[in-house]
């Protein structure tokens, strides 16, 4: 029975091989074209200037949020029990809702590089649909899937350069 299977799994092996040797199989690193190319790193640029900003914007928050808690406790023998309770309540309320907003910011912020992501694969995909049907190439395979392969059949650098003449913004919402 194992004999059988080998042979068999041989077989299709040496027969798809046959009849794949027609067809011209081609592969390339889609992240590094996404990483690398002229709106890659505009749209990595434009969403790290965005995520830094916010950052600078939540530690001011923090910083005052932490400088009313210490006033808080300052006065805590100075002021009535129900007094500070009161403030406490209302320092619990701000920092809920700093929590919140952050995390609204930081979703929102992820929306956008994942619709900027999109959009710039969906203008890829014709310059690859192109490229395929000028080169007469039958199957584009992206390169973390791949074993092992020839460094020739790795298109990655030409569908860069194509993409960066074509494509050089992608609006970010």
């Amino acid at each position: 029975m194992k004999k059988l299977y080998k042979l068999l799994l041989i077989l299709t092996f040496l027969f798809g091989s046959v009849a794949s040797s027609s067809e011209l199989i081609a592969f390339l690193d889609m992240d590094f074209i996404m990483n690398k190319s002229k709106a890659g790193v505009q749209i990595t640029e434009e969403l790290s200037k965005n995520h830094k900003a916010n950052i600078e914007k939540f530690k001011k928050q923090e910083d005052a949020l932490k400088e009313e808690e210490k006033k808080i406790i300052a006065q805590k023998n100075i002021l009535e029990k129900t007094e500070f309770e009161k403030k406490i309540v209302t320092l619990r309320e701000k920092a809920n809702k700093y929590r919140i907003e952050r995390r609204n910011i930081i979703d929102n912020l992820t929306k956008k590089k994942i619709q900027a992501t999109a959009k710039l694969l969906d203008q890829i995909r014709p310059i690859l649909a192109e490229y395929s049907a000028d080169k007469s190439i039958s199957l584009i395979i992206e390169k973390k899937n791949i074993i092992i392969g020839k460094s020739e059949l790795d298109i990655t650098k030409d569908v860069l350069s194509i993409v960066d003449k074509k494509i050089s913004k992608i609006k970010i919402n």
